[in-house]
């Protein structure tokens, strides 16, 4: 058995991120979906077994849309990625992200995406014609904050600067045009900084100095991320997928008996 980590900590996401070509027909991608979800049920598998935590999501992030998408026409491109979603729910994958949108048509689709799916994020990409886009994305949040039930929509559209490919929170994530699939990991490490905290409290050495603080956290992250790190990465070359990493962000608890602020 793997070394065994606090409970409080979770997985967030396994994520994987597939390469889809307008080369391609629907039933190859519909099969690169397929044999994607495997490949996160595989990583979910070795993971719940090493570490005993408890995977909560699985997702799946491609390249951007417009990549693989004709974006001339909103309701085509719209209607394609109801369908992707729909292949995306039926293999047991919870949310899916089609990536940063960065041609003014592409941009065009990502409001009424966001309307009309339920578990579909997307971006704009403010690095492409940064003047224009930062536009086009506020009016995108006004769009969705109006067509959305509460502005919830927007929990699923963001804004994206300096975001490389490989990132497995959305909705930042997606894809690079590497055709390889890659999986990464995004915990829930609210836990980790706590230790850190109840660590400090007791050393004052650590406490007043910044450099030990900083020593303090990255170890205790390092210690308690290596199992997940070892199970996941060994499943992803079992399934000749490549291993990405982990985002150590510190994602907070979604239940109110784990909040730091308790």
């Amino acid at each position: 058995a793997g070394a065994r980590v606090p409970l409080w900590m979770k997985i967030r996401t396994l994520t994987c991120f597939v390469f889809l070509s307008r080369d391609e027909d629907k039933e190859q991608w519909r099969a690169r979906v397929s044999k994607v979800a495997t490949v996160l049920q595989s990583a979910c598998a070795s993971a719940a077994a090493s570490t005993g935590l408890e995977v909560q999501t699985f997702r799946i992030a491609t390249n951007p849309f417009e990549e693989y998408l004709d974006v001339s026409e909103v309701e085509g491109c719209v209607a394609q990625i109801i369908e992707l979603e729909q292949w995306c729910a039926a293999a047991g994958v919870s949310f899916l992200s089609v990536g940063p949108a960065r041609t003014a048509r592409a941009r065009a689709c990502c409001g009424p995406l966001v309307e009309r799916t339920e578990n579909v994020s997307c971006t704009i990409d403010l690095d492409q014609e940064m003047e224009v886009s930062c536009r086009d994305a506020a009016q995108t949040c006004v769009y969705v904050s109006s067509r959305t039930k509460g502005g919830e929509g927007n929990f699923r559209f963001g804004a994206l600067a300096g975001v490389g490919a490989g990132a497995p929170f959305f909705p930042a994530a997606f894809a690079s045009s590497d055709e390889a699939i890659g999986i990464a990991v995004g915990c829930e490490c609210s836990s980790l900084l706590h230790d850190a905290v109840e660590r400090m409290q007791h050393n004052e050495r650590i406490a007043c100095r910044r450099d030990a603080l900083y020593s303090c956290i990255v170890g205790i992250f390092q210690e308690r991320l290596r199992p997940v790190v070892d199970a996941v990465a060994s499943a992803a070359r079992e399934a000749g997928a490549r291993f990405l990493g982990v985002d150590s962000s510190v994602a907070p608890s979604l239940a109110e008996s784990e909040s730091l602020a308790i």
